[in-house]
Order: structure tokens, then sequence, then C-alpha cells
């Protein structure tokens, strides 16, 4: 039985368990914990030997189990006597040797197992970064040819409207001088012949000249809007076209989010049972922002999208609320001034568990066809790693979602 105690290729005590001192142990624990002779560890607490102790509480508990199952096992850390670190599985058990409760302690030495275990570990969250990586590329890659082909697209529908739209506006200052002298000419006319015959009289009754002399002109104004407004939509495109823009540059941040609300003007209109989605705008005073404006003006496209997809169900209570303000330094995201945009919708809201992954690529909770699952992942990407700023979500179930957007107002330009 000594043979065999000193023998044994795992460190073993024999443990008082009243007292907790060691009162006996073989060689190999000598030489595991480094000490110069058997004496160094006689007559001591084991706790001594592991890098932390337990508690209390933790000792308690380790008792009970001992005294009820008769046994216990953990894997723990050591200091040798040299000051040495390694792990060990710790396994003791109750044993009666000449009338006296023993707790017979094993230590076996796992630091190889717990290396290789680690390096392991290591491995696998190399090879998650690189899934990652790999699938933010993929991303970032399809992202860019897809918003590329879309700029090019828009480019050229911008280009096709602007054309005739530029002919109906630039004539319509002429229209009206026209129509101005043609009216003199009649009020002349009148004036040189005040009795006409009865043919240009009859004539005169069946146009109603008076009302079209009125109402031409509420026409041309009424064509004048119309003008405005598609011009507006032009330049709404052209600004939203420039995706592919590499260059930094000042800009008002609000404009970007009103070329992105002219763009889905469409799908905020009432659509049978679901009424119009209102947009309440709350827009502080801000100075111009250095960035990639095309860049951001993409992030709020995404993000607005998906406040109309999840409207886009309901039937009542349709709104996105969208703000701006200017926050201080001490309360920014730099040591510099930020600007912060806030876009909530009344929509459903999502769980916890959807939330944290809305920035992941190729997450989507949308139906195959209507969601790639890009716009987000890319969105933080332009935000946080292109702009050093700050994008996050909050959501409740059945109260809607927000997204908060931080942008320091000056970006270091590249070297």
């Amino acid at each position: 039985m000594e043979s065999v105690f000193n023998q044994s290729a795992d460190a073993i005590f024999l443990v008082n368990s009243e007292t907790l001192l060691i009162a006996e142990c073989n060689q190999r624990a000598v030489e595991m914990f480094e000490a110069g002779s058997k004496d160094e560890l006689l007559d001591r607490d084991g706790q001594s030997l592991q890098k932390q102790r337990f508690t209390t509480e933790e000792f308690r508990v380790i008792q009970e189990e001992i005294d009820s199952k008769g046994f216990w096992s953990e894997e723990l850390e050591y200091v040798t006597k040299k000051g040495k670190l390694f792990w060990g599985n710790l396994s003791a058990k109750r044993i009666y040797v000449g009338g006296k409760n023993l707790n017979l302690v094993r230590v076996t030495d796992i630091s190889d197992r717990k290396l290789a275990e680690a390096r392991e570990r290591q491995k696998s969250q190399q090879l998650k970064l690189a899934i990652k990586e790999l699938k933010r590329t993929q991303a970032q890659l399809i992202q860019t040819e897809k918003m590329s082909s879309l700029g090019r697209m828009v480019a050229g529908v911008a280009h096709e409207i602007n054309n005739p739209i530029s002919f109906i506006y630039g004539n319509l200052i002429p229209a009206r001088r026209y129509f101005q002298q043609l009216v003199n000419l009649i009020q002349l006319y009148q004036e040189t012949y005040p009795h006409p015959t009865p043919e240009i009289t009859d004539s005169i009754e069946d146009i109603d000249l008076d009302f079209l002399v009125k109402d031409f002109s509420k026409l041309m104004d009424s064509m004048q809007v119309g003008a405005d407004r598609i011009r507006q939509i032009v330049l709404s495109l052209r600004n939203f076209s420039r995706l592919d823009e590499k260059a930094i540059k000042a800009v008002d941040i609000r404009e970007g989010i009103d070329n992105a609300l002219m763009i889905l003007q469409h799908r905020l209109k009432p659509k049978g049972a679901h009424p119009e989605i209102e947009v309440i705008k709350n827009y502080a005073p801000l100075p111009l922002v250095t960035c990639y404006a095309s860049q951001l003006n993409e992030v709020f496209m995404n993000i607005l999208t998906n406040a109309i997809d999840a409207l886009e169900l309901q039937a009542s209570r349709r709104v996105i609320s969208i703000s701006t303000s200017l926050l201080a330094p001490e309360t920014a995201i730099s040591q510099l001034e930020s600007v912060e945009v806030r876009i909530a919708d009344s929509g459903l809201g999502m769980c916890e568990a959807v939330r944290k992954k809305i920035f992941d690529p190729f997450f989507t909770t949308k139906a195959v066809g209507k969601g790639t699952g890009l716009g987000l992942a890319i969105g933080y990407e332009i935000v946080v790693e292109k702009h050093k700023g700050y994008i996050n979500c909050t959501s409740i179930v059945g109260q809607g979602t927000e997204f908060i957007v931080k942008i320091p107002v000056k970006l270091a330009r590249p070297a």
C-alpha cells in the first residue's frame, strides 16, 4: 500500500478533516509542488497551495458534498513552492485510518490538457473571427456592387427626367410673358374697339374670357409648383446616386435625411385600409459635418426603409419620428462635438434575441426576396469604422424601435 502511495503519478495527500492540515503526502507531491522536502508540505493548510482559496460558502458546499456523497472533485489552479502556476484536478474523499477521519486528496497535473484546450479555444476563436471577417468582406462586396449598380441606375433615371423637366421649367417664364402679352393685346383691342361684332361677343361669352384669364394664371402657378417638385426629386436622386463618392466633405446631415425621405415618399402614402405614415421631424440647428456624405445617406436610407417596413401592415399609429441634436464633447463619442440622429417608428418592435443580431451580416427577419440582411451590417461599418461613430438600436415589443446614430462633427481626413 505504501509502495502504491509513493509510486503514484499523482500527488496524494492525507488531510485531517477537522484541522484541514496535511498529515501525510507522497513523493510525487513533493516533486509536483517543487518542495525541498516532505517537511515543507506537512502540517500546512492544503488551501495554501491553491492560487485562490475557497470562500466560506464554497468550503461549506464542498464539505456538505463530501459528507453526503463521500467524494468531491474540481479543477483548480495551484502555485508551487517556487511560484510556478499549474492546473490540477483535485479529487477528495473521506477515509478512516486508525480511527481518524481523513480526507484522501489526489491532485492530477492537467496543465498539458489545459494548454491544449486553450490552444483549441484560440484556434476556434480565430476561426470564428476569420468567418466573421469573411462574411463582412462578402457583405461589403455585395453591397458595394449593389449600391454601385443602383447608383448608376438612379443617376440614369435622374438624367432622363431632368432633360424634359428642364424644357418645361425653362419655358414657364416665357409662357407667362407670352400669355400676359396676349391678354394686354386683347385689352387694348377692347379699349380701341369697345363695340365688337356679335360673332366676337358670342365667342367671348362661349370661352368665358374673364374666367380663362384668371384661371390660366392659377394653372401656370400649379405647373410651377409641380416643376419645382420634380426638380427637387431629381436633385434628391442625383445626391443619392453618388453612393460611390469617396471624397470627404462638409454637409448638412439633415439634407441627407430629407433626400432619403423624398425618394421614399411613395411608400409613406396611404394604402387601402392603412393610413399615411406620418413623419415627425424635430431638427435642431446643426453645424456642417465633415464626412463621407453619400455613405451616411445610405445609412439613413436603410434605417428609414426598415422603419417603413415595420409599419407596412400596421392599421393605425403609423408614425416615424426623426430628431437631430448636437452633443457637447463631454457627452459625445470623442473629444469633439458630435451630431446625434434618432429615428424611431411606432411599429411592433422586436425581441431582444433579434435586436442583438440586427447588425450581423446576412441576418434578416424579412421574407425571402424582401431583405438581404446587408443594410444594417454595412451601416454599422460606415458609422463605426469609417466615421469613428456610434450606432445602436433600442426596441420594445409592441412599442416600436429606435435607432441612435452619433457622428463626430470633424472626421480626420485619410493621409
